[in-house]
């Protein structure tokens, strides 16, 4: 973790990831801190990934398996044009970056399955989105943002199919840069893929294109390797603790046992929030 990220926010306001497997509840558990945050005086916002931009739309529709609409990708090639324009002023590494976002759109306006790794490159221009119009600007306004997925998700899921991590970052901190930015405090919702998929089950959610048993088992070897627990399970209401640096800063991270009821988590989850930050 300690190489990953390239800047931390210089707002008072914190960037709080939570992240999970499929069926944890991690997003009912972002939008209750959000809430509880609020309740407490505390200014806070609930964001997600995919986000409701451009690219996140494209990568909702990819997921569902939804016909992707054709207006959509006319906007997003669109925008990955403007920054390939002759009279653009944008550094070589962002030109490359939508030049191969371009052609990912291209193929995708053909119908073509795209491979993990140009699934990536749509995740990372979201990404790219999100920080630029939701996550940063929410932060500059002294508001926290609880963060439903980020650059873990991807890590988990491009490793999952066989895209090597070293490649996977370097292509975040190619494309994203200086604005590639560190949650202060990273809650990972731990549970066995089994009681996933039986939550899943029970849920009525459109079950998505990841939301199997083997696709779960490699998303979470891969999230076990990346959060280093390779060889240890959390036990209720005990998170295992985990730390990265940024500038001699260090950032906690959590992985919370997700199987006792949402109540308790939820609370859980507040203590800590309350401990860490102190609110």
């Amino acid at each position: 973790m300690q190489a990953i990220y390239l800047r931390e926010s210089d707002s008072p306001a914190k960037f709080i990831l939570i992240e999970g497997l499929n069926g944890s509840g991690k997003t009912t558990q972002a939008k209750i801190l959000a809430a509880t945050l609020a309740q407490n005086g505390t200014s806070a916002v609930f964001n997600h990934e995919p986000s409701s931009g451009i690219f996140g739309q494209i990568i909702r529709q990819l997921i569902d398996g939804i016909c992707l609409d054709s207006g959509l990708l006319h906007r997003a090639k669109d925008f990955a044009r403007s920054y390939l324009a002759p009279q653009a002023d944008y550094s070589r590494p962002l030109r490359q970056f939508y030049g191969a976002a371009l052609n990912v759109l291209y193929a995708l306006e053909m119908d073509r399955k795209l491979s993990e790794w140009e699934k990536q490159i749509i995740f990372v221009a979201n990404r790219m989105e999100d920080l630029r119009e939701n996550i940063l600007p929410n932060l500059e306004k002294n508001v926290w943002v609880i963060q439903d997925r980020y650059d873990l998700s991807c890590f988990f899921h491009g490793m999952s199919n066989g895209v090597d991590f070293s490649k996977l970052l370097a292509l975040h901190q190619k494309a994203i840069a200086d604005s590639y930015l560190a949650p202060d405090l990273i809650i990972y919702y731990w549970l066995p893929v089994s009681v996933a998929l039986e939550r899943l089950g029970k849920s009525g959610k459109i079950i998505d294109v990841y939301e199997n048993q083997a696709n779960l088992e490699r998303i979470e070897k891969a999230a076990r390797e990346i959060l280093s627990f390779k060889d240890e399970n959390p036990k209720p209401h005990q998170p295992l603790v985990r730390e990265f640096q940024m500038f001699q800063r260090s950032h906690q991270i959590l992985i919370v046992n997700a199987e006792p009821s949402l109540e308790e988590i939820s609370r859980e989850t507040w203590h800590y929030v309350q401990d860490t930050f102190h609110v």
